[in-house]
C-alpha cells in the first residue's frame, strides 16, 4: 500500500467517506483549516496523522466491512 498522502488522495478519501472537511477533521481530531491546508497542498499531515488517514482508508473500504 502506498503511504504517500497527496492532496488528491486526501480529497478522494474524504469524498469516498461522504464527509465534509469539518466532518473528516473531527474524525481525525484536527482543525478543519488543517485538513483544508492538506487538500490544497500547503501543508502535509505528520506521521501520526498519516497513520490515522490510513486507518480510516482501510476500515472503511467496502471489502473490509463484514469481515470482523
Amino acid at each position: 500500500m502506498n503511504n504517500t498522502w497527496s492532496p488528491t488522495r486526501i480529497k478522494a478519501l474524504r469524498a469516498f467517506l461522504g464527509l465534509t472537511q469539518g466532518g473528516m477533521a473531527a474524525r481525525l481530531q484536527v482543525a478543519q483549516s488543517t485538513l483544508a491546508s492538506w487538500e490544497v497542498g500547503s501543508r502535509r499531515p505528520n506521521r501520526w496523522l498519516q497513520d490515522k488517514l490510513l486507518e480510516l482508508e482501510q476500515q472503511d473500504k467496502p471489502e473490509s466491512k463484514g469481515k470482523e
